[in-house]
């Protein structure tokens, strides 16, 4: 699909509040097509790190430039309900949304900057730090993660990072993974139970969780060597299983799934799967014709 919009209609951009469109077409008309595409940052981009310090007032000169550049498309809320956005075609982005949220701040900087019809390109309309602050803001229209969210994020990161042998980069998902594990909340503190069984449910629980730090610790202070790497992962994944059977499935975001390779090498190997499109998963499909699935916990819109 084509959309020509003549150069008249560059006035109408400009009223709407897009002006960075309207610098940014350099021809008599700007030529809209729909790519079905994903729309994926290089990787060594998705990797930078924003400069920018976070803050309120970042946030906030974000928010400003969000309202000049980027309202009339994505809508106040960032919704993808703008004024302008029934005409486009793919229609924007849920910037608030799961999938637009999963992307790393390299990678949304990345898109900002080099744009993809219909949306522009605002590398150099907007400098680099007004598009890091607009980082800032974007991160802001979506819902923080729940401790459960952030647990399984830092768990695939782990996994992803032992996979490829990147051993800076296991040490970094170790220390996200312990802070996660520390936020989940305690199962004692539920409302009914006599204190007899609260303080036993406490006192398993406590267990549980340093079982599953005990190997973060080791990584996170490279006590461990890397040929040790299999065996830390196998025990934080056996910890993991052991504080998802005391997590009540109603605070999980999807199914959890233990598998269990079976193509190995002679050695153990364990891994937790989830089959949610939007969430960092550890494998794809093809990866679980190596193992079998043993146990399941199961999310209650699953």
């Amino acid at each position: 699909m084509k959309i020509i919009i003549p150069k008249l209609s560059l006035l109408w951009l400009a009223i709407l509040g897009i002006p960075a469109i309207a610098a940014n077409v350099a021809s008599a008309e700007l030529r809209i097509t729909q790519d079905p595409k994903p729309w994926t940052a290089p990787a060594r981009k998705a990797r930078v790190k924003n400069p920018i310090e976070k803050s309120s007032a970042a946030v906030e000169r974000g928010r400003q430039l969000f309202a000049i550049n980027c309202v009339a498309c994505h809508g106040a809320e960032g919704k993808g309900d703008g004024a302008a956005a029934t005409a486009l075609t793919p229609r924007p982005t849920d910037l608030g949304g799961k999938l637009a949220q999963a992307d790393s701040d390299g990678a949304i900087y990345w898109k900002i900057s080099n744009g993809r019809a219909p949306m522009p390109a605002f590398d150099p309309a907007l400098t680099d730090t007004e598009r890091w602050e607009l980082v800032h803001f974007i991160r802001s229209l979506g819902t923080p993660p729940t401790p459960e969210e952030s647990t399984l994020d830092s768990y695939a990161e782990l996994r992803g990072a032992f996979e490829k042998g990147n051993q800076k980069a296991f040490q970094g998902a170790a220390i996200s993974l312990q802070r996660a594990l520390g936020q989940l909340p305690d199962p004692s503190k539920a409302p009914g139970l006599s204190a007899e069984k609260a303080k036993a449910l406490h006192q398993d629980w406590a267990a549980r969780l340093e079982r599953a730090v005990a190997p973060l610790k080791s990584i996170a202070a490279l006590k461990a060597d890397w040929a040790d790497a299999p065996k830390m992962f196998l025990a934080t994944t056996k910890g993991i299983a052991e504080i998802l059977d005391l997590v009540p499935t109603k605070r999980l975001p999807h199914a959890v799934i233990l598998w269990q390779g079976t193509k190995g090498k002679g050695t153990e190997e364990f891994w937790l799967q989830w089959q949610e499109k939007t969430a960092r998963n550890p494998y794809a499909g093809d990866r679980r014709e190596d193992g079998k699935a043993v146990k399941t916990w199961k999310a209650p819109k699953d």
